[in-house]
């Protein structure tokens, strides 16, 4: 089953997590699994997708934003889908290295998996 995933292309080309730096950044690579890194693996925190590519959108920034053009959609595959998405973290804390929980809920339509794959950009085209 596919699904679709945000990320963002930094200045070097790299497609990284769209909201989420250092250590915690994952860099995807089109066609290769990639994981989520072991120390967040450990606290069952995975990789986010969204199952529907309206869902994906809702989650990119307002299109005012001047980081606007660095963010992509791609389609995905998927494994190792979690039965319940553990509880939202801080992210600034998260790119720290500090594992905070907070009680917010993810982006509607929001699932984890333990490896992803990006298969196709579908956003923006071309």
């Amino acid at each position: 089953m596919r699904g679709y995933k945000v990320v963002r292309r930094t200045d070097l080309g790299e497609l990284v997590s769209a909201r989420i730096g250092i250590p915690a950044r994952v860099i995807y690579k089109p066609g290769k699994w990639v994981k989520a890194p072991r120390w967040l693996a450990k606290k069952s925190y995975h990789l986010t997708f969204f199952i529907r590519l309206k869902d994906a959108q809702r989650f990119l920034p307002n299109k005012k934003t001047k980081w606007m053009e660095k963010y992509e959609i791609w389609e995905c595959d998927w494994k190792g889908l979690l039965k319940e998405v553990p509880p939202l973290c801080v992210t600034h804390k998260l790119e720290r290295g500090i594992f905070i929980r907070v009680g917010s809920y993810w982006p509607s339509g929001t699932l984890m998996a333990k490896e992803i794959k990006l298969i196709k950009r579908v956003w923006p085209e071309g």
